[in-house]
């Protein structure tokens, strides 16, 4: 856990930082636009794109029952990784570059977070993954439900 906390914060530090080449004040301006939403989405597919990449293996074998761990398994858990980088990448890039309307940026994220919280209950549905694994479905749909939040609001 201690780990985790510090990866989020080293994450949080390293966004805060570049967004403050672009902008003087950058509390108000990640607050501004709801660059705080953007940012949570950048953080947390950036922590499922490390995890995904770098660990691919280690996360497999303690979210899933199956055993041994699968080489195609963790290679497309690694592909994840990248796709989760690339979701994160658009998100800090959001933060840096504000463009107008934000809403369609609210359903991309929405959808990309909803379809990772659609799978996750599938694979608990199925028995595929451990109950371990409900943290990481908790925070999809949290950050879904946080998407749609933005883009339904007038």
């Amino acid at each position: 856990m201690r780990k985790n906390l510090s990866l989020i914060v080293l994450v949080l530090v390293v966004i805060l930082v570049f967004a403050s080449f672009f902008q003087e004040d950058v509390r108000s301006y990640i607050l501004y636009r709801h660059h705080h939403v953007f940012l949570i989405n950048a953080l947390w597919h950036f922590l499922a794109g490390y995890y995904f990449v770098v660990f691919a293996r280690g996360v497999l074998a303690r979210y899933t029952v199956d055993r041994p761990v699968a080489l195609t398994g963790q290679l497309a858990t690694q592909f994840l990784g990248g796709m989760n980088f690339a979701v994160s990448l658009l998100a800090i890039l959001v933060i840096v570059y504000p463009v107008e309307p934000q809403k369609p940026l609210f359903l991309f994220f929405a959808a990309a977070n909803f379809s990772q919280f659609a799978l996750d209950c599938l694979v608990h549905k199925r028995g595929y993954v451990n109950l371990k694994f409900l943290e990481i479905t908790i925070v999809d749909g949290l950050v879904t439900v946080l998407n749609l939040f933005y883009f339904f609001r007038p």
